[in-house]
């Protein structure tokens, strides 16, 4: 049953991260100007992520025992950051 349950849970995390690496570059691939830069910002949120996980295993190999956990909650971050940053972009389109 455990291994069921780390299985599915490594398949979230994996399609997440992938959905999350996917959405800013493909908005900066279709977007002009300034929003080009924009469209990475959400990659940020990951960047520091990735960054306190590896950092926080360095000085403590102990420290990060739920780290899958820490990365699905930085890839809904990074994908509710760029649905926003996607609903700012069309409403500043439109009001054009």
């Amino acid at each position: 049953m455990g291994e069921v349950f780390f299985g599915l849970l490594w398949l979230i995390v994996l399609l997440l991260m992938g959905l999350s690496f996917y959405l800013p570059f493909r908005f900066r691939r279709e977007w002009e100007g300034m929003w080009k830069n924009i469209a990475l910002l959400p990659l940020a949120i990951q960047l520091f992520a990735v960054i306190n996980i590896v950092a926080g295993i360095l000085i403590d190999p102990t420290s990060h025992n739920l780290f899958p956990f820490e990365i699905i909650i930085a890839c809904i971050a990074s994908l509710l950051s760029s649905l926003l940053i996607v609903l700012i972009h069309r409403f500043t389109r439109r009001a054009r």
